[in-house]
């Protein structure tokens, strides 16, 4: 019954985002295709299966046993997208950020103007839908789904989901060492 009270800006489905991005270098990598085995007829369709191929393979390695570590090797596939969840504060701490709070209006126009920016600070994720949630219990939060994706490819299709490279082209760099805890900062 509060839905309506909901703030709703970009409202693409993921096949509308997918076709946007995408369908150029999909139809320019399938020309240069000789067999046709090697076409891509749906990008977003053949990405879904690969998470769902990886799902099942995971879910399988971990009854037989493999440690969170081992886990790791296999996952290879891309995430066709990401759900970002951006909120100031919470509820127990933050009362006055909840709906009915008194920094409610200040919240609401930080969200908003995190969301209508967005795309200019991060030009290789790709907004297709976003929401700030006014009908929920808690702090006022705002739901972003995202692709990220990259140029920068000079073999196969041209643009593809990717995203450590969207990071990367977008000015974060993951070290090629190890830092003194042993571990790499990566961009992700």
């Amino acid at each position: 019954s509060k839905s309506k009270d909901n703030i709703y800006y970009v409202n693409h489905t993921k096949e509308q985002a997918y076709d946007y991005l995408f369908s150029a270098a999909v139809k320019e990598y399938n020309n240069k295709q000789k067999r046709k085995d090697r076409r891509i007829d749906d990008y977003l369709k053949k990405l879904i299966e690969a998470e769902e191929k990886q799902k099942k393979l995971i879910e399988q390695k971990r009854a037989e046993g493999c440690s969170y570590k081992e886990l790791a090797k296999f996952k290879k596939a891309k995430q066709s997208s990401y759900e970002l969840i951006v909120s100031l504060g919470n509820m127990k701490q933050n009362p006055e950020f909840c709906p009915d709070g008194e920094r409610a209006d200040d919240i609401v126009a930080i969200l908003n103007e995190y969301i209508y920016n967005f795309q200019e600070r991060n030009p290789n994720a790709y907004l297709y839908r976003s929401t700030i949630h006014l009908d929920e219990q808690g702090v006022i939060h705002a739901h972003m789904d995202v692709i990220f994706y990259s140029d920068s490819y000079k073999t196969g299709m041209s643009r593809r989901v990717s995203l450590n490279r969207a990071l990367e082209d977008m000015g974060f760099k993951s070290d090629k060492e190890k830092d003194g805890t042993g571990k790499f900062n990566l961009a992700v």
